[in-house]
């Protein structure tokens, strides 16, 4: 896997915190700052699939309604519209 070199501006507090677990836990800091970045990278993705799955489970729940004001096609479009990263796998 091929790394690219980042740079990173961390408060006092931050930096002190991200020494103190490093020579405790024996990482590296850069180690410990990927990890930082993966657990954000894993809770969003996280996020669209729970929200993808939301969606996927309410499809239908209109079937029956007959308002006259919109149709399912509206909002199926209105919502691939708003929510494209959804809809692209």
């Amino acid at each position: 896997m091929m790394m690219q070199r980042s740079q990173v501006f961390l408060r006092d507090d931050q930096k002190n915190s991200l020494r103190t677990i490093s020579a405790r836990t024996g990482l590296k800091q850069s180690d410990l700052i990927r990890r930082g970045v993966d657990l954000i990278i894993e809770k969003e993705q996280q996020q669209v699939k729970n929200w993808k799955k939301a969606l996927i489970q309410a499809r239908g729940i209109w079937k029956d309604r007959d308002d006259p004001g919109f149709s399912q096609a509206e909002i199926r479009r209105d919502l691939k519209k708003r929510h494209e990263t959804l809809f692209s796998e």
